[in-house]
């Protein structure tokens, strides 16, 4: 068998309820963490894995973040205001992504 093989089912979107920060029935979803998101931001910011900065967190809400369409929610236009909102809010907008961890941290807690 190989991988090619396999039946993988679609990754399951992860749901954001941002009513309380941003009004109601604001809700943004997203998917996991891809090896090519982690190479996409690492790319922009070169350090970025060694020590996670706002610029890539927010670059990879923007990236990652979609509507209940699919369509992106946020661009580059927002970046500024992302930039200047409380940390807990963005913070919470960018559990649409799933946990950020260095690829060492993750396979220390497998252990």
């Amino acid at each position: 068998m190989k991988f090619s093989d396999l039946n993988i089912p679609e990754v399951p979107l992860i749901r954001v309820d941002m009513t309380e920060e941003w009004g109601e029935g604001v809700v943004i979803y997203g998917k996991p963490l891809t090896p090519a998101d982690l190479s996409w931001v690492t790319r922009k910011h070169k350090n970025f894995m060694s020590g996670a900065n706002s610029e890539g967190i927010i670059d990879l809400l923007i990236r990652k973040a979609m509507n209940e369409d699919g369509e992106k929610f946020f661009t580059l236009e927002d970046k500024v205001k992302l930039k200047n909102m409380p940390l807990e809010i963005v913070s919470k907008a960018c559990e649409v992504y799933g946990e950020l961890q260095a690829p060492d941290e993750a396979e220390a807690e497998k252990n």
